[in-house]
């Protein structure tokens, strides 16, 4: 549902529905991906129940009304994976409101298919990186802070953090990696993450790194102003960048989940900060394959590695195209 499909007194509706929800996320109680991942579906569910019921106070939802957003959701075509993020924000809203869970029907009941994990390569090739380090290069000329974006390319692509695990890091974190062998990250919902130093161009990034720090006299070494504008401005440089870079045959991810659903390929997405994230956990695997490991134990040290333990999320990084 689009608000331009509304009329006034639905558009109205909808705006207060979205006043009271916004009210709820005053204190924050996850990482900032997760919460705008939230506030995004209650915003959504917020859109259904001024369309679609004449609800004006947002806590008097009923099972009625999240098992029609789900249908709605349904018949439009949006992806089970959607479908889940938007239902666990509904919960999520629910628990911070005092709503009664067992008003939320699950998602069993609701029938939403079960996610399929992996079958899109988001992998970049070297030449890819090579010359996205390139552009960074001169981005980062024109900004006049050192080599902030192309040393946040290279710990995505030789450390395998996620962008909030970058951002995160500070002089003393890079300080004990530099000492110890180990990395620690914090990260998604604010998972403590340890990546290994083993290799010298990894000290020699951290290295750059802890000089951008001391250079720039900033604790938190990659942030100019706050959290979130960064996390948008890396977002945006690659982005706004990879129409020029990216191999030709790369296509939506969305486009690619639903290819490989319809002919059982695995088709290439286009370019991401966490696509580097991919590429590193990728290469690990190999390399523990070429030092004598099974693929299945290769498989367990790259799960440990993602912070994901489990056997159908780490699918997800080792997808690749033939």
């Amino acid at each position: 549902m689009k608000m331009a499909d509304m009329d006034e007194r639905e558009y109205n509706r909808f705006q207060n529905l979205e006043a009271q929800a916004e009210k709820a996320y005053k204190d924050k109680q996850k990482s900032y991906r997760t919460e705008k991942i939230y506030k995004d579906g209650v915003g959504e569910f917020c859109k259904y129940l001024a369309v679609e019921t004449k609800i004006n106070k947002i806590e008097n939802f009923k099972a009625k009304h999240v098992i029609g957003f789900v249908q709605q959701m349904q018949e439009r075509g949006i992806s089970p994976a959607t479908q889940k993020n938007y239902m666990a924000a509904i919960r999520d809203f629910a628990e911070r409101v005092g709503v009664d869970q067992r008003t939320i029907p699950t998602n069993k009941r609701l029938e939403i298919d079960k996610r399929v994990f992996g079958h899109v390569d988001r992998t970049w090739t070297n030449r890819e990186f090579t010359e996205f380090k390139e552009v960074a290069k001169e981005y980062d000329t024109k900004q006049g802070a050192g080599p902030r974006m192309e040393l946040i390319l290279d710990i995505a692509r030789n450390f395998g953090c996620r962008l909030e695990g970058i951002l995160n890091l500070d002089i003393n974190a890079v300080n004990k990696a530099l000492s110890t062998g180990e990395l620690l990250t914090k990260e998604k919902n604010g998972k403590i993450n340890l990546k290994p130093v083993e290799r010298l161009e990894q000290r020699e990034i951290l290295e750059k790194v802890k000089a951008l720090g001391e250079e720039n006299k900033q604790n938190k070494i990659f942030i100019k102003t706050d959290f979130k504008t960064t996390y948008k401005e890396v977002q945006n440089f690659v982005y706004n960048n990879r129409g020029n870079i990216q191999n030709e045959d790369r296509i939506k991810s969305a486009d690619a989940r639903a290819m490989y659903i319809e002919h059982g390929k695995v088709y290439k997405a286009n370019l991401s900060i966490h696509g580097l994230r991919h590429t590193y956990m990728q290469e690990q695997r190999e390399y523990y394959i070429r030092q004598g490991d099974t693929p299945k134990q290769a498989d367990l040290k790259v799960s440990q590695l993602a912070g994901h333990n489990r056997k159908e999320v780490t699918k997800i990084y080792l997808a690749k195209t033939k």
